[in-house]
């Protein structure tokens, strides 16, 4: 290495004057090496979203920043923008996956404005409690979808429809509502859905006005019959909670009272979706569970003629209305054997029961000729055939008697029927039964008489 060049001071110089400043940076550099260049901060390494989620609850702290807008200054409903615009998917991904500070544990209810939430949803009773925002109706105006993938450094990239999601490829959904009586009031919502069908629990909630917030006018049901009163929708949780209660014995007028006070009433409560409208509403969920209960009904019976294949249940119609046929081949024989044989026979008594339920069961007797009971020294009673139907007219009885007459032609001598005198019976089983006498039931003329009195 070469020596330094010698530099030469004057030290001849008064005190009183300043020494020269002596530069020595051009001596020095030659025996200094070379300073390294500045080290690049390393990117911080991106764990793969799916591992990043975290639950919020109200409790959560915010770590409130200097530009943060609360909704009406509820700390628990951050306003994530001030506008509503068009998020990209890599945006929203990174949103949803990796959620910040600027995340929703409440519902902005009434908001009118424009404005884009982040929500967490696993603070309320049901995911889509949030579309019960006291701004009245929307109406849905169909939901967009995109398939994404995302690789470990969070790299988004849209992808073609596949098969079967994989790990680490979302459906990003994008759905859209229109006000129903204001159209430049909308709403719209993204989720994302990953590959076990499972939605992310944190989604985006935008809403868009290009009016002003006192154009959005909130109108009555639809089905309203005196149309007076604005409507505001029910909450999910809330008609759970009703559709509970009409389950069970209390009228609907006591259910309603209770969940109006469960929900607060109408000084607590926080918001109109957490009350029942009222105690239609409450009739109209039981009658839902009835309808459901029918179907239910009429599906298990369906199976069970499936299972019984043919040794029961016999020619099940449901169309015009419900009939049903119960018999057994030893109670068709019976029949033969004890009502049609004009040297020793017994009367086929038949009769309609009413008050089961939502049918009716009509039922026949007959008398055992070859059994004799001890203590009367009388042949005993044995059920015949039944049907279970939902209507009484003529055609109902002759489909039960032709269905028998199907099973075993001699069933038409049958010689004496005994019933209540009811007109649609002897009208529907006369023409299967040609040589059939109907006699009237003594216990019915007996009722018949005391009536008359």
């Amino acid at each position: 290495m070469a020596c330094p060049r010698p530099v030469t001071i004057d030290l001849t110089k008064s005190e009183s004057e300043s020494p020269d400043i002596i530069d020595l940076t051009d001596s020095l550099k030659h025996l200094s090496p070379s300073p390294s260049p500045p080290k690049k901060k390393n990117k911080t390494e991106k764990k793969p979203p799916h591992l990043n989620i975290f639950p919020f609850n109200e409790q959560s702290q915010f770590i409130e920043e200097p530009d943060t807008e609360f909704y009406k200054g509820d700390a628990g409903c951050p306003i994530y923008k001030a506008s509503a615009p068009f998020l990209p998917s890599s945006e929203v991904c990174d949103i949803i996956l990796n959620p910040g500070e600027k995340i929703c544990t409440k519902i902005p209810l009434g908001c009118r404005r424009n404005a884009t939430f982040i929500l967490d949803t696993t603070c309320h009773d049901h995911a889509d409690d949030f579309k019960a925002d006291d701004n009245g109706s929307f109406r849905h105006h169909g939901t967009k979808f995109e398939f994404i993938e995302m690789d470990d450094d969070g790299e988004v990239t849209r992808i073609d429809k596949p098969i079967n999601l994989t790990p680490g490829q979302y459906k990003l959904s994008r759905t859209y509502w229109v006000h129903s009586s204001t159209k430049t009031f909308k709403r719209r919502t993204v989720t994302l859905e990953d590959h076990e069908a499972k939605v992310w629990p944190v989604i985006v909630l935008q809403y868009s006005n290009t009016g002003t917030e006192e154009d959005v006018k909130l109108e009555p049901h639809r089905n309203s019959k005196k149309r007076c009163q604005p409507y505001y929708a029910t909450a999910t949780s809330t008609k759970q909670r009703i559709e509970e209660k009409a389950k069970s014995s209390l009228g609907p007028s006591s259910i309603f009272d209770e969940l109006y006070e469960d929900g607060g009433g109408m000084m607590e409560s926080s918001s109109f979706a957490s009350l029942p409208r009222g105690i239609s509403q409450v009739k109209y969920e039981r009658t839902k569970l009835r309808r459901q209960h029918s179907k239910d009904t009429l599906a298990e019976l369906i199976e069970l003629c499936k299972q019984s294949n043919g040794k029961f249940l016999h020619s099940l119609q449901v169309s015009p209305d419900v009939r049903l046929v119960l018999v057994t081949k030893a109670q068709i024989a019976d029949l033969v054997k004890f009502c049609c044989n004009p040297k020793n026979f017994s009367v086929f008594g038949i009769d309609v029961t009413c008050n089961i339920g939502d049918f009716y069961v009509t039922t026949t007797t007959y008398r055992h000729l070859m059994l004799l009971d001890k203590e009367s020294c009388a042949h005993p009673n044995f059920p015949g055939p039944m049907m279970i139907h939902t209507n009484e007219d003529a055609a109902v009885f002759h489909y039960f008697m032709s269905t028998l007459k199907g099973l075993n032609r001699e069933i038409e001598n049958i010689l004496f029927v005994g019933c209540d005198r009811q007109k649609s019976l002897e009208n529907g089983l006369s023409p299967e039964l040609p040589i059939a006498r109907f006699l009237a039931c003594k216990k019915h003329m007996e009722d018949n008489i005391k009536r008359e009195r």
